[in-house]
């Protein structure tokens, strides 16, 4: 009984795919999914301008002139970025 090349590619692909699939069917994985360490969310030290506009729901150009003007929250400019200290900013926040 002769058998035909691609009956012998499927019989040898069953074979390897039952065999891969009997090592990934661990029961005991090492960290169940519940468990699994969570990332950090970090929180910025710093916002930008435009995020502050998108905070106060105001046109980036007047949250430029608050940042610009300002005195109630510390403002740190970085060659011509502006970034706005996140505490001062929602201690100024919470304020009002």
């Amino acid at each position: 009984m002769e058998v035909s090349g691609a009956k012998l590619h499927a019989n040898f692909l069953s074979e390897i795919s039952s065999a891969i699939s009997d090592e990934t069917s661990d029961s005991n994985p090492a960290v169940e999914p519940e468990n699994r360490p969570r990332a950090a969310t970090l929180k910025p030290l710093v916002y930008r301008v435009d995020e502050i506009a998108q905070l106060l729901a105001i046109s980036p150009r007047a949250a430029y002139n608050l940042c610009n003007t300002t005195k109630d929250f510390r403002v740190v400019r970085i060659g011509t970025s502006i970034r706005v200290n996140r505490e001062s900013f929602e201690a100024w926040f919470a304020a009002l």
